[in-house]
């Protein structure tokens, strides 16, 4: 066999073999995928009246969840203990309620507080109060953010207890797909 016919066949065999190498390569770890946002605020100001009166500090952890947009978490109210707030971020916008242990059945609730790049925000809010209905301006500080940093949907499944429902969840997967 003459030495050209053996450098083209070495050549396809060589092509082949690095064909079948980068079928199986993982996905690119660098495209942007849907992670789980844990916003930590050490202060959200909640004042009477809308000229921003005396103002009720409180500080709450949520735990936003892109697939869905829900946001979660507990937080603590000087004077009145422990707080939980629920709610949702729907793209620049805020809209949750915290419970408290002011009274029984006690709310207050934030509809479309504007959410600034930094995850602070601001908005309006609202209560429940037995003597009578209050309300005012939010305000937040800029929160701790941390973020999980699973590889893809695959890390993520195989990192939860309940593989079921981590298998329908988005966190891993590209984002816009």
């Amino acid at each position: 066999m003459s030495m050209m016919k053996r450098a083209v066949r070495l050549s396809v065999v060589v092509g082949v073999g690095c064909a079948a190498l980068f079928a199986m390569a993982p996905a690119s770890a660098d495209v942007a995928r849907h992670q789980i946002l844990t916003l930590q605020y050490d202060e959200v100001s909640y004042s009477l009246g809308a000229g921003g009166g005396q103002a009720y500090p409180q500080s709450f952890t949520l735990t936003f969840n892109p697939c869905d947009g829900t946001v979660s978490g507990p937080g603590v109210v000087p004077g009145y203990g422990p707080s939980l707030t629920q709610g949702t971020i729907n793209g620049p916008l805020l809209s949750y309620t915290s419970t408290y242990a002011v009274e029984a059945g006690y709310t207050v609730t934030v509809n479309n507080a504007v959410v600034l790049n930094d995850y602070s925000f601001s908005g309006l809010w609202s209560d429940n109060y037995s003597a009578g209905p209050q309300s005012g301006v939010v305000v937040s500080d800029i929160p701790d953010v941390t973020s999980t940093a699973y590889r893809n949907h695959g890390d993520f499944v195989s990192k939860n207890p309940d593989k079921n429902d981590a298998a329908h969840s988005c966190i891993g997967m590209p984002i816009g797909k």
